[in-house]
C-alpha cells in the first residue's frame, strides 16, 4: 500500500489502527517507497481508470454514485480484457480465500518471561510507575516487553518489533521502522552505449 491515510501513519512501523487490524488477521503489511507510485503500478493504474471513467463526473446523489461504481466494477472485472492478463478478464483469475474470517480475534500470546501491557486509550502503557507513549495505532492491543540489556526493553506487537523503551528516557517508545524495499535493478545500457561501457553522445538534430 502507499504511505497515505488511512493505511500509513507517522509512528512505529508506520502502522495505523487499520493496518494493525490487518496484521492481527495474519496479513503482512508492506508499504511502497514514498512518492513512487510505480512500486504498485497495477493498482495505481486501476485507480486512474476509475477516476477518468467514474469519478470525473459526479452523480446526482450517493445512490446514483454507488450504482455507477457497481456497474463499472462489474465491467472492469468481468467484461474488459486486460493486457497484463493476456487478454483475459480479472474474474477468471479470482478465487475465494480458503481462510475463514474470524468472528473474534484472539489475543496476542507472548513468552512467559516477557512483561505484557495493554495500550491505553491515549496510546500509552504503564511501565515502571510511568506512562510511556507507544502509539495510538496500538490502542487496545496487548504488547509484549522483553528485556535485552540493563534498563532497555524491546516492545513487540505479536511477532513485530515496534520499538524500544529505555529506563532513562521517559518520553516513550523509540519506534522501529520498516526497512526500505530493495532498489530496482539498474536499467540495461541503451543502444548508444559502446562496447567499453561508456555511452556516445547523441548527434544533435538541426
Amino acid at each position: 500500500m502507499d504511505n497515505g491515510s488511512p493505511f500509513a501513519g507517522l509512528g512505529a512501523l508506520r502502522l495505523t489502527r487499520l493496518s494493525v487490524w490487518w496484521t492481527r488477521l495474519g496479513i503482512r503489511v508492506e508499504f511502497t517507497r514514498r512518492a513512487r507510485p510505480g512500486d504498485n503500478a497495477a493498482h495505481e493504474q486501476m485507480h486512474g481508470v476509475y477516476a477518468r471513467e467514474v469519478a470525473a463526473a459526479a452523480g446526482a446523489n450517493r445512490r446514483s454514485e454507488q450504482r455507477r461504481a457497481e456497474r463499472w466494477r462489474q465491467q472492469y472485472n468481468q467484461q474488459r480484457p486486460h493486457a497484463a492478463l493476456h487478454g483475459r478478464v480479472p474474474h477468471v483469475r479470482y478465487a475465494r480465500s480458503p481462510r475463514v474470517y474470524p468472528g473474534r480475534l484472539a489475543e496476542w500470546v507472548y513468552p512467559p518471561r516477557w512483561s505484557v501491557r495493554r495500550v491505553r486509550p491515549h496510546g500509552d502503557i504503564k511501565w515502571q510507575g510511568r506512562l510511556r507513549f507507544v502509539g495510538r495505532a496500538f490502542v487496545g492491543e496487548r504488547v509484549g516487553l522483553q528485556a535485552f540489556s540493563p534498563g532497555q526493553w524491546t516492545v513487540h506487537l505479536g511477532t513485530l518489533l515496534i520499538g524500544h523503551l529505555e529506563a532513562k528516557d521517559t518520553s516513550g517508545l523509540r519506534p522501529a521502522f520498516w526497512q526500505r524495499p530493495p532498489k530496482r535493478p539498474a536499467k540495461s545500457p541503451t543502444k548508444h552505449a559502446t562496447k567499453g561501457g561508456a555511452s556516445r553522445p547523441k548527434k544533435s538534430r538541426r
